[in-house]
C-alpha cells in the first residue's frame, strides 16, 4: 500500500512539473528585440539620399542604425525624439541597431491599438 502512494505521489509530481513548463512555454512572448528611445541623427550625401543615421539615448549611448533593408524616409525623423526596437549587436567597436518594423517619432501611438472613440452624437432621450 505504502509503495502504490510513494509511487501514485511521485506520478503526480512529475505531472505537475511537465504541466508547468508547457504552460511556462505558451506565455511566453516573442521576443520582439531590444527597445531604444534617443534623438534619431542623418547623415546624407550631396544627392539627398540617407547614408547613414544615429540614435542617441539620454544615456550616451549612440546606435547606429542599419539602414540596409529599411524602406522608411528618415528624413523627416532627422532631430527628433524616436522610438525604435530591434536587436543590438557591437560590431567594429560600434553599437549597431537592426530595426525590427519601423522608426516612430516618440509618442507616436500604433494604429488599430486602444480603447474606440465615442459617438460624437448621442442618441436623443425617449419621449423628448
Amino acid at each position: 500500500m505504502k509503495k502504490a502512494v510513494l509511487g501514485l505521489t511521485v506520478a503526480m509530481f512529475a505531472l505537475a512539473m511537465v504541466s508547468t513548463d508547457v504552460l511556462a512555454a505558451k506565455g511566453e512572448k516573442k521576443d520582439k528585440g531590444t527597445s531604444v528611445k534617443g534623438s534619431l541623427a542623418v547623415v546624407k550625401n550631396d544627392k539627398g539620399e540617407v547614408t547613414s543615421a544615429t540614435i542617441t539615448a539620454k544615456d550616451g549611448t549612440v546606435y547606429n542604425v542599419v539602414t540596409t533593408g529599411l524602406s522608411q524616409d528618415l528624413v523627416a525623423l532627422d532631430g527628433k525624439k524616436v522610438h525604435a526596437k530591434g536587436e543590438v549587436k557591437e560590431a567594429d567597436g560600434k553599437t549597431m541597431l537592426t530595426v525590427n518594423g519601423n522608426i516612430k517619432a516618440a509618442g507616436e501611438k500604433k494604429e488599430g491599438k486602444g480603447k474606440g472613440k465615442k459617438c460624437a452624437e448621442a442618441a436623443p432621450a425617449a419621449g423628448k
